[in-house]
């Protein structure tokens, strides 16, 4: 599981910010020392808690939610190809770690991204490289367009959640059964 949380300025409105780091932590929650995570962050430029999977032993599981809390703080844009190409090097460098296992992309955001062209989409899926991509629209009134058909074209799923829902429970029980919801 690939988690990734847009960070930029706006997503210190109604809360955001807090909301998708305590739903990040939720979704860890559901994994075991038999699944791999990581999480990268995202606005002007990209952060990772790792440059590639690591296994959630309830020990990686707390330092991970301590990276969330230290280093996932909303500044700067929407950088969507940052994004996309950080989750692209997860991907790459933890290919012996995802042989034969369900292998999802949680991507989070309430905004369009600064700049995103017509073949961004087919790069962003290209990079994606046979894992199933779950976006998440935040926010009441999130224009979830560039969402809806990045998770059309990768598999995916896209969750429209308002600012005032339970996101954890959205992504929690996501994480544990994909595809459960469509839209």
């Amino acid at each position: 599981v690939i988690i990734v949380i847009d960070t930029s300025g706006s997503m210190s409105y109604s809360g955001r910010m807090t909301l998708a780091r305590d739903a990040a932590k939720k979704v860890l929650g559901t994994l075991t020392s038999v699944d791999y995570a990581t999480v990268v962050g995202f606005s002007s430029s990209t952060t990772k808690y790792s440059s590639v999977l690591v296994q959630m032993s309830e020990s990686n599981k707390n330092l991970l939610r301590t990276w969330m809390d230290t280093n996932l703080q909303a500044n700067g844009g929407t950088n969507f190809v940052a994004a996309f190409a950080a989750v692209a090097q997860v991907i790459s460098a933890s290919t012996s770690a995802t042989t034969n296992c369900n292998r999802v992309v949680l991507f989070l955001s309430d905004g369009e991204p600064n700049s995103w062209s017509s073949s961004d989409y087919s790069t962003a899926t290209s990079q994606l490289s046979g894992y199933q991509l779950i976006t998440y629209a935040l926010g009441s009134g999130a224009d979830s367009t560039i969402l809806k058909q990045l998770a059309c074209e990768n598999e995916g799923i896209l969750y429209e959640v308002a600012d005032n829902a339970n996101l954890g429970d959205v992504m929690a029980g996501c994480a544990q059964a994909p595809g459960s919801n469509s839209n």
